[in-house]
């Protein structure tokens, strides 16, 4: 059984290690250390997540969970606990990028929307500007319709 809890700072290694096995962006995780997830399996890290909080918009960001750990409702777990952290906080919209995951996100109320569209702080993100490629799809979720 794993343990979701928050990052501590001796996390962050395992952590980039993780988002490197599954070919995620390390760039600009720094900005998210405050509400960085991890799901922890005994002594290993096998899974994260994170929030770049930019006032009332919040950029939901490298979503990890170990190739042999998958299958579990992991990742369903951290991004429930991201959603929930963001409510708290006052957030109104979170926004993410994807490439491989398009499919995955709907199911927590994200919708796909035009890069045109992305609030101007989200655009101010390392993951925005240099970590994505342009070929990213930008999907967003507004919290407090009811969905999430």
């Amino acid at each position: 059984m794993s343990l979701i809890a928050r990052a501590q700072p001796e996390d962050v290694q395992a952590v980039l290690t993780l988002l490197t096995r599954c070919g995620l962006p390390q760039a600009g995780l720094s900005n998210a250390l405050e509400s960085l997830l991890i799901a922890r399996e005994g002594h290993q890290i096998v899974g994260c997540a994170a929030l770049e909080l930019y006032g009332s918009v919040a950029l939901l960001r490298s979503v990890a969970v170990d190739p042999l750990s998958r299958s579990s409702g992991l990742g369903h777990q951290m991004v429930e606990a991201q959603l929930a952290y963001a409510r708290t906080h006052g957030i109104g919209q979170i926004y993410l990028l994807t490439e491989t995951a398009i499919e995955y996100f709907p199911r927590f109320g994200f919708q796909l929307i035009e890069r045109s569209a992305v609030a101007p702080a989200i655009r101010t993100s390392v993951e925005w500007e240099v970590a994505c490629p342009q070929s990213a799809h930008v999907m967003v979720v507004q919290l407090g319709t009811g969905h999430v």
